[in-house]
């Protein structure tokens, strides 16, 4: 099928902050034709389809609207869905890093960002960061975290997938690998 159809939901999607539920409707379509297309590739499908792509779009959206989008595409290929999971690295994931990565990633986040994105996560998570903090940033975080107020859901949303974004670019560049934590010099 032609790409402009693709071209022309995704940018009306994304020009609008209320997005109209038949775009949205309309996008989640193309998300999962596109992952369950990964068996039959061309070179004009190879640039838009499959699971890598899909979870590379999915890391961008609100963590709820990615949470819909898996469960639509589970519905029609669990294997697929789990294809997808796997190629994404949420903020909950931290706790999968050994210590030594989640100390490069927590060495570029300020404390009052990550004061906001520890805001309702699970005791592991909270107890991987807080154990991988020096003993003065611990207090520090934990003495924030008392004094701050509301905070809404999509701003800790946002500073979890600043942290994740983070974790990507060391992953880029080589320091630390989802998969096996730091990574090791070869000599």
């Amino acid at each position: 099928p032609p790409l402009f159809p693709y071209t022309t939901l995704f940018r009306s999607a994304c020009q609008s902050q209320d997005t109209d539920s038949k775009v949205g409707e309309q996008i989640e379509k193309v998300l999962l034709s596109r992952v369950l297309s990964v068996g039959h590739r061309d070179k004009t499908r190879d640039k838009l389809s499959g699971p890598k792509r899909v979870a590379d779009m999915l890391q961008h959206l609100e963590r709820t609207r990615e949470q819909e989008l898996l469960a639509a595409i589970r519905e029609v290929s669990e294997e697929r869905a789990e294809e997808v999971r796997e190629l994404m690295f949420t903020f909950e994931d931290l706790i999968k890093l050994p210590d030594q990565a989640v100390q490069l990633v927590l060495r570029q986040v300020p404390v009052d960002r990550l004061t906001i994105a520890l805001r309702g996560v699970p005791a592991t998570v909270m107890d991987k960061i807080t154990r991988n903090l020096s003993a003065n940033a611990r207090q520090n975080l934990l003495e924030e975290m008392e004094l701050a107020g509301k905070v809404k859901l999509s701003e800790v949303e946002a500073e979890q997938r600043r942290i994740v974004g983070i974790v990507r670019e060391l992953e880029d560049r080589g320091e630390i690998s989802y998969r096996g934590g730091v990574e090791e010099e070869i000599y």
